[in-house]
């Protein structure tokens, strides 16, 4: 990805949960676990501390994240793909 965040923002591609059971049912808007998961596509150089330094972020490129859905939370598409962009503050946890 050539994008870039800035800071200690972090862009996330969002995990799309499969909606057709073992069995075939096609499940449709259904809430899901996944919701709030998702993979770490890009992310900034970490925020700057009182003594000017900078702090490097906690998460790396690939990393399958949880994160909170509230209203900083930014969705937007980029070349087609639907991404959305959260602070670090906001990564629940990685993943493993």
């Amino acid at each position: 990805m050539n994008l870039k965040p800035l800071q200690d923002r972090i862009i996330i591609k969002r995990t799309v949960p499969d909606l057709v059971t073992s069995w075939g049912l096609v499940l449709i808007d259904t809430p899901s676990k996944h919701d709030n998961e998702g993979t770490v596509m890009a992310l900034g150089q970490g925020r700057f501390n009182d003594n000017d330094d900078r702090v490097p972020l906690d998460v790396k490129v690939g990393d399958r994240v949880l994160y909170v859905d509230d209203d900083d939370l930014v969705k937007f598409k980029y070349k087609g793909t639907d991404y959305l962009t959260v602070r670090e503050d906001k990564v629940i946890g990685v993943i493993e």
